[in-house]
């Protein structure tokens, strides 16, 4: 009667290990390593509609600023305007402006989730110097004062901790990428609120005012939303860079 040949002692263990999760390197064992480039479609048809939209807004800014010039002028009999015109203008800003809350909602939505998944990638490589937990990364973001700062922060050690090279904290500034691309959200946000308060306001001048803060601010948007469309590509870049290299670590020690 045959035996069945004894397993071999020095044979390297065999694990199941379906084709996702293949040569996936192991850190914290309660994160999962997903690539960013996954959920990056979504994010670029959302900001690419957000963009779109505010590049239609800044034309319905420069037409309603050229028709509050007209009604001015025509308080002294040197300009005309007609309540259609300025009732057309009404619909179209106050659409525009529901719409582009929509896509904002829509695009900030999947951002963050993009912000948590990157958090969870870094501690699944074994990364250990992320201070901030994947809840802290999105909340941050609505913690008033704290948003100010912390976001900044939470996308400084996001880009620091997919560097493939360990680079010493001192010298850990936020690269220019980011620097701007916060810039230009914090401005965006600072010109809206200050704009939304000077058109309350029922005269004509504080309404033009309104108006350039709106127009600036809608520019200040779209470089902020092209901004942050380059940062999420290059992080996505950056962490599979990192993945791989850590992969291929063992087998170039062996």
């Amino acid at each position: 009667m045959s035996s069945s040949p004894s397993p071999d002692p020095y044979a390297p263990p065999t694990t199941d290990v379906d084709a996702g999760a293949r040569d996936e390197p192991r850190g914290d064992a309660r994160y999962r390593y997903r690539a960013l480039s996954d959920g990056l479609l979504y994010l670029k048809i959302a900001f690419g509609l957000f963009i779109v939209l505010s590049l239609v807004r800044i034309a319905f800014c420069a037409s309603q600023y050229e028709l509050l010039e007209r009604i001015q002028l025509s308080r002294i009999g040197a300009g005309s305007f007609t309540q259609e015109e300025a009732l057309a203008n009404d619909v179209r800003m106050r659409a525009s402006a529901a719409l582009q809350v929509l896509l904002q909602v829509i695009v900030a939505v999947r951002f963050l989730q993009l912000v948590a998944q990157a958090n969870r990638n870094l501690r699944a490589l074994g990364v250990t110097q992320v201070e901030t937990t994947p809840g802290w990364a999105v909340g941050s973001f609505f913690v008033p004062f704290m948003n100010l700062v912390w976001p900044y922060r939470v996308m400084q050690e996001l880009w620091w901790g997919s560097e493939t090279r360990e680079t010493p904290r001192q010298l850990r500034n936020g690269p220019l990428l980011i620097q701007l691309w916060w810039g230009c959200y914090i401005g965006m946000n600072v010109i809206s609120v200050y704009s939304a308060q000077v058109g309350n306001r029922s005269s004509i001048d504080s309404l033009e005012t309104s108006t350039l803060f709106v127009l600036v601010s809608e520019i200040a948007s779209v470089a902020a939303a092209v901004l942050a469309l380059l940062m999420m590509l290059r992080l996505a870049g950056r962490q599979e860079a990192k993945r791989q290299a850590i992969a291929a670590a063992p087998a170039l020690s062996s």
